[in-house]
């Protein structure tokens, strides 16, 4: 396992200097030599700075995000069809798809996920990628 990546939990603290666990994840953030970025993981984040207070302008978000290690990691098309195979079979619904696409991602790139969402792991456990809550 050569990479480690993220997820938006850790991302958006990141990020946003006025978040509230901005120094933790900054401080995590620069200890990773290996980081690659998840180009969902990356929209997500976008989003969220561009919808929430104090909004960020879109071309400041674009912007910040563009200038994270690259090139960012995608999942393959034949990756998808997998996903969605094994998301039918462990049950994964509604809005847990997007995690399960971000571990798909981390697990397609032999990447080691981190997170700080306790509600994703069940779903980060499910699709077999290798992560740690922080």
């Amino acid at each position: 396992m050569a990479l480690t990546t993220i997820d938006s939990s850790l991302l958006i603290p990141a990020v946003a200097p006025w978040h509230a666990q901005h120094v933790r994840a900054d401080r995590t953030m620069g200890r990773i030599t290996d980081l690659r970025m998840i180009c969902h993981v990356m929209v997500e984040t976008y989003s969220w700075l561009t919808r929430n207070r104090p909004r960020t302008p879109p071309s400041v978000a674009a912007s910040l995000l563009r200038a994270l290690p690259g090139p960012p990691l995608v999942l393959s098309p034949d990756g998808h069809l997998r996903l969605l195979e094994l998301a039918g079979k462990t049950g994964i619904i509604g809005a847990a798809i997007y995690d399960a696409l971000i571990a798909a991602t981390a697990l397609e790139a032999d990447a080691r996920l981190l997170s700080r969402d306790e509600r994703a792991a069940r779903t980060y456990e499910a699709i077999g990628v290798t992560f740690e809550l922080l």
